[in-house]
């Protein structure tokens, strides 16, 4: 009777060793990619690594404020805008790691003390509904404050600033643009035309596929993937005026569990292959990897006009930027 009750005591050990072994394997990712994306990166990190990925799909605000207020412990944010990881090490809630990768990477496209490393990076761009413009005989808007104009009275959709990276964008490139009392006229004036402020990226880009609104401003790079869903009507305009861009990165967070692995993917992640996966489901950022081989949907940023980000000021400005939005749109008719 012994010999059993010591022999089951050895295998329980086994047994509890084996799981603690099973899960240091499996890394814990929160994510704001969309969820085909995130699948394949899964699934290829797997492969490569015998390393499981078990990931949430979330928005960014959403993944800052579980950081925040410490609800839930993950490993990695994966695919955050780079002024809210630089909010979240602010507040010490991310842990720095340099990739030896890291060289392969733009100094614009990453935090010079390691906390957030850029994977991808998304522009921002006018969206417009091409058969509608024909129909209303109305032209193409070539600047932001095209988007003022009386024809477009009922027919914009606008992504909201308190709750997406696009519209937060929005409004901080406005304000570096036309200064503090210019912002809040054009925005007053745009106002009027905004049938709705949508909570979602890319739920924009719908309402102009299926006509119901005319215009917005979104990611390019999301506006290509729903024509390639077959929104072939969209028609993406790069303004004659200054755009700017989100700079989408990888950090590893402050209560990582398995910091190991974490570091593992975050290397991984910067590499050439990695960050080429994404062309396989219709993924058209442009890459952050100097050696990696961009979408050919992409438009190379050297060939625009760039208000590059200051995530520093972002984050200083983000309150004030945002109350000011609010108090615009308080006199929505």
């Amino acid at each position: 009777m012994r010999k059993i009750t010591i022999l089951l005591f050895v295998v329980l050990l086994l047994l509890c060793g084996c799981s603690r072994a099973s899960q240091k394997e499996v890394l814990q990712v929160y994510t704001g990619m969309d969820t085909a994306y995130m699948i394949q990166i899964a699934e290829q990190f797997e492969r490569d690594t015998g390393i499981h990925i078990s990931f949430q799909r979330k928005s960014n605000l959403e993944i800052l404020q579980s950081l925040e207020n410490e609800e839930e412990e993950f490993d990695i944010w994966y695919g955050g805008s780079s002024f809210l990881m630089e909010d979240a090490k602010q507040q010490g809630l991310l842990e720095p790691y340099i990739s030896k990768y890291r060289e392969e990477i733009d100094n614009i496209y990453k935090d010079e003390e390691g906390y957030w490393t850029g994977i991808s990076v998304g522009v921002l761009a006018i969206v417009t509904n091409r058969q509608w413009h024909v129909e209303q005989g109305v032209s193409n808007p070539q600047r932001w404050s095209d988007l003022q104009r009386v024809e477009y009275k009922n027919w914009l959709t606008l992504p909201n600033p308190e709750s997406t990276e696009a519209g937060y964008l929005m409004i901080a490139l406005f304000d570096e643009l036309y200064g503090d009392l210019r912002t809040k006229s054009v925005l007053q004036n745009i106002n009027q035309n905004v049938t709705d402020y949508t909570l979602a990226e890319d739920s924009t880009g719908r309402f102009i596929g299926y006509k119901e609104s005319a215009a917005t401003i979104m990611f390019a790079h999301d506006a290509m993937r729903l024509k390639n869903e077959g929104f072939n009507e969209l028609n993406i305009i790069y303004p004659t005026e200054p755009t700017t861009y989100e700079v989408e990165a990888i950090a590893m967070t402050a209560n990582a569990q398995n910091e190991e692995a974490a570091q593992e993917f975050i290397d991984w992640s910067l590499t050439k292959e990695a960050q080429e996966i994404g062309q396989r489901i219709g993924n058209y950022h442009t890459l952050t990897n100097v050696n990696a081989v961009n979408p050919p949907q992409s438009v190379p940023l050297d060939e625009l006009l760039i208000m590059p980000v200051d995530e520093k000021k972002a984050v200083e400005n983000r309150y004030d930027l945002i109350s000011d939005f609010k108090e615009v749109i308080k006199y929505r008719e």
